[in-house]
């Protein structure tokens, strides 16, 4: 992706650049604006909704309070008690003519409130109750939770209940009951009237304040119980947050937004125990910022759409300069030196072409002092490379004759070891096998042998070594037949045998083992010869030291004299990638590992 960038034409990236530095200011301050206007909304919307709740509330308040004064205009009533009293106290009174008199008056109280449905009036001699209402046939006044919380020890005055279906009388609808207990004048057991309060009149009252067809408005009492809604589902999935009941329920007015997207604002009753609460969702709410969302987006096309025309205009403006530069580059990239860049204004492009010039000017001058000198050069180069050719064969040929006097003294004692301690029997052999030995180490003055030829070179030596060590001495061969005719530098084998025999198994007490392997590898591009034996080892920071020396090609040293002699001939005639390296464990093992490249016998 840098890459991609960097290789971009700078008009474009100039292009690119305006559009989305203006694209992203666009969108922060369209962002910036749609969430000031959303927090506005809210924030008026809170403002409404707490002072529409808050007259609401002033109304039920009032509502309820006629409904209390109701309450006592029919406890004090004159006739109602006046009955009452003849019915209860008088033995003479007729209780048809009681109930017919008191339901005309319950009747009227019914008739004129929106919010009573019916008035209930309980005594221990009987019942009176509106004739239009149907008492339910087995209900029984002293078994209705009605009797039993007023009866309560721990309460006493005004009982509201909860909404739900009427206790009392036959209906289909869900009440709210309001029930009090007292005593009339020369009659001392208790009486009791119930209020059944409309649920169905509050609901329509409260749909008639809702502020829009998705506003909710409901009541709850100080338990959390729902009395009346506008949409029953939707309150109860509101109210079954404890978190809401937890900020609604302590008192006061407030408002905020639920876990269920919903904004809440809620008001309590001064006179009774009850919270109206209003909830819109938040969704709806924001609605009316469609359009706001749609002009900003119209805005900030047409932004878009100018400030690509403008950067495409100032682009050019900028580029054109730079285009002039860039065709005078070329031609002298081409090879044309005699070009000039005619753009030399007083800015900073300006400033490059005439420096451009001058450089121009500058390499013309240097070319023609090159072009004197290149024949000399070529002709120099060539001197250097003879010289050089020369050289490497000559190293080449005194390394070669280095091994033979070296080996020759080793084997020389071989000889006289054996003809002192065992007699003249195996000389012939041990001669055989030198003279074999000689035979591939000379190879008619050629450099190059079948590796066949070299494995049979390491053969006669071990053999000879045989002799001299004898069953302190075992060696194998595993070599890949398929290698046996590339092609290889000689006498690179036995001077790393002869090492791993000095050096390793010689200093070991008991019997030693060498093992000469190779093998193709890296997909048949390069020969591995590996020289293992399980001789004394060498230590580790000695280990470093000669890799990093066999690395680096230094020359031999007295040390180490024959693995030297053979790394530096590898390089020299293969290249500076190839060569020796060792690997070992000190006391345990060493492996010498030469890596070629495949040379096949006939190239």
């Amino acid at each position: 992706m840098i890459h991609i960038i960097k290789n971009t034409k700078f008009g474009i990236r100039i292009i690119i650049t305006s559009i989305l530095l203006i694209i992203a200011t666009l969108a922060v301050v369209s962002c910036l604006f749609y969430h000031y206007a959303c927090n506005d909304i809210t924030k008026e919307y809170y403002l409404h909704s707490i002072r529409t709740t808050r007259q609401d509330a002033i109304f039920y308040d009032k509502g309820i309070k006629d409904l209390i004064k109701c309450f006592f205009d029919l406890k004090y009533n004159t006739q109602i008690t006046s009955e009452l009293y003849n019915f209860l106290v008088v033995e003479q009174a007729n209780y048809g003519i009681a109930l017919t008199n008191i339901a005309r008056i319950l009747s009227e109280v019914e008739r004129t409130e929106d919010f009573i449905s019916s008035v209930y009036i309980y005594t221990p001699k009987g019942d009176f109750y509106d004739h239009n209402n149907f008492i339910r046939p087995d209900f029984s006044f002293e078994r209705s939770s009605i009797y039993k919380h007023l009866n309560r020890p721990d309460f006493s005055g005004l009982y509201l209940g909860n909404s739900g279906p009427n206790e009392i009388f036959q209906s289909k609808s869900s009440f709210i009951p309001m029930a009090m207990k007292y005593q009339i004048e020369g009659y001392s057991q208790w009486l009791y009237m119930v209020i059944f309060i409309d649920v169905a009149e509050m609901r329509n009252y409260l749909e008639s304040i809702k502020i829009d067809i998705n506003n909710e408005v409901f009541l709850i009492n100080e338990s959390g119980n729902l009395l009346v809604s506008t949409d029953s589902k939707t309150a109860e999935r509101i109210i079954s947050d404890k978190k809401v009941l937890d900020k609604i329920i302590p008192g006061g007015e407030g408002g905020f937004l639920n876990n269920n997207g919903f904004i809440l604002t809620y008001q309590h009753l001064e006179v009774v125990p009850w919270i109206i609460v209003n909830a819109q969702p938040e969704d709806t709410l924001l609605e009316s910022t469609n359009n706001l969302k749609n002009y900003i987006l119209i805005i900030s096309l047409a932004g878009v759409t100018v400030s690509m025309v403008a950067s495409v205009l100032i682009s050019k403006a900028i580029v054109k300069p730079l285009k002039v530069v860039e065709s005078t580059i070329n031609k002298v990239t081409a090879g044309n030196f005699n070009v000039r860049c005619s753009y030399t204004s007083d800015n900073e492009v300006g400033t490059i072409g005439r420096s451009f010039n001058f450089m121009i000017s500058k390499i013309r001058d240097l070319i023609e002092r090159l072009n004197l000198s290149i024949k000399e050069l070529e002709i120099e180069k060539k001197k250097v490379e003879e010289e050089q050719e020369l050289k490497r064969t000559a190293e080449l040929k005194a390394l070669q004759s280095q091994i033979n006097p070296h080996f020759l003294y080793n084997t020389l004692s071989a000889v006289t070891w054996m003809a002192y301690n065992r007699g003249e029997t195996d000389i012939y052999h041990i001669t055989s096998s030198l003279g074999d030995f000689y035979r591939v180490a000379l190879s008619k003055g050629k450099e190059v042998i079948p590796l066949r030829e070299e494995i049979r070179h390491v053969e006669n030596y071990l053999a000879i070594q045989k002799y001299m060590f004898g069953d302190k001495l075992q060696y194998s061969f595993n070599v890949d037949e398929e290698a046996m005719e590339f092609s290889v530098i000689k006498l690179i084998l036995q001077p790393l045998v002869e090492n791993s025999i000095y050096h390793g198994i010689k200093k070991i007490n008991g019997s030693g083992e060498i093992s000469i392997s190779v093998s193709v590898v890296n997909n048949r591009k390069e020969l591995e010869l590996v020289v293992y034996d399980n001789g004394a080892g060498i230590d580790e920071e000695v280990l470093n030291c000669i890799n990093r020396k066999l690395e680096n090609g230094e020359k031999v040293t007295a040390e180490g004299y024959g693995i030297f002699n053979v790394n530096e001939r590898i390089k020299l005639f293969y290249g500076q990638q190839y060569g020796l390296r060792l690997v070992s464990k000190p006391f345990n093992e060493t492996k010498a590992i030469i890596v070629l490249p495949v040379v096949y016998a006939d190239h």
